[in-house]
C-alpha cells in the first residue's frame, strides 16, 4: 500500500556502486577520511574543532598524497575484478598504489564498473592503471566514481 519494492542486498550493492555511494567496510576502512572520499565539503569551515579533526589533519599532514575514491572501468567490460585486488604500477609485483573496493555487473551501463581507492586518484582520471589478481593483470580506466544518475535527478524525482 506504500508503493515500496523490497530490494535484496546484492541488488542494493550494485545500485550503490553505480551511484558512487560509499560503504563502510568497502571504501570506508578506517584509513580514509571525508576528503579522500570526495566529501570534504561536508567538513565545517566555521567550527574551530570537531571530533576527529586532529587525527584527520595529522594524517593529511604526514601523507598529503592520499588514496582517493575513483571509478574504475575494466578495459574488458565483462571482467569482474575481485574486491580488494591491489592496484600496482603497471601491474608489477610492487607496493600497491590503491585497491579495488567493489566491482559489479552494471545493468545501467551494460558492463562491469568498479570503485576503488587510488593514490592521487582524482588527478588521474583518464589514466589506465592495473590490478593484480593472482598471476593475471587487469587494465582499468580511472574515471569519476559515479556511473549512473550523476545529477541525482532520479533520486530527487
Amino acid at each position: 500500500r506504500f508503493g515500496i519494492t523490497p530490494v535484496g542486498s546484492e541488488a542494493n550493492h550494485v545500485l550503490r556502486v553505480e551511484a558512487g555511494y560509499i560503504s563502510t567496510g568497502h571504501e570506508v576502512d578506517g584509513t580514509s577520511d571525508v576528503h579522500d572520499l570526495g566529501l570534504g565539503a561536508m567538513v565545517s569551515r566555521t567550527k574551530t574543532d570537531f571530533i576527529g579533526k586532529r587525527s584527520m589533519e595529522l594524517r593529511r599532514r604526514l601523507d598529503p598524497v592520499r588514496p582517493e575514491l575513483v571509478g574504475l572501468l575494466p578495459i574488458d567490460p565483462a571482467c569482474i575484478v575481485p574486491e580488494g585486488a591491489p592496484i600496482t604500477p603497471r601491474g608489477e609485483i610492487a607496493d600497491q598504489e590503491g585497491f579495488v573496493s567493489a566491482c559489479v555487473a552494471s545493468v545501467a551501463r551494460n558492463r562491469s564498473v568498479a570503485l576503488g581507492l587510488l593514490r592521487n586518484g582524482r588527478a588521474r582520471f583518464g589514466e589506465t592503471v592495473h590490478a593484480r589478481v593472482h598471476d593475471k593483470i587487469i587494465a582499468l580506466e580511472v574515471v569519476a566514481p559515479v556511473f549512473h544518475d550523476a545529477d541525482r535527478s532520479r533520486v530527487k524525482a
